[in-house]
């Protein structure tokens, strides 16, 4: 597993909305360091993109609305 998507073992969540849209959270380790970052973001389709870094590493997604 790469080291930036271990889990650390205890963990502090802060979140914060940016706008009317947008979501942003950091997840901090024991040793008081940002270990990872997430947004979500609602776009005007409908669609929410997600975006997930930690360690270098960058993932992101969209979810869409079922028919």
């Amino acid at each position: 597993m790469s080291p930036g998507l271990q889990r650390p073992s205890q963990q502090r969540v802060e979140g914060k909305c940016l706008d009317a849209k947008m979501v942003k959270f950091e997840v901090w380790d024991d040793a008081n360091s940002r270990w990872a970052e997430a947004s979500w973001t609602l776009n005007r389709d409908g669609t929410l993109t997600a975006k997930w870094s930690s360690g270098g590493n960058v993932t992101t997604g969209v979810l869409e609305k079922e028919p």
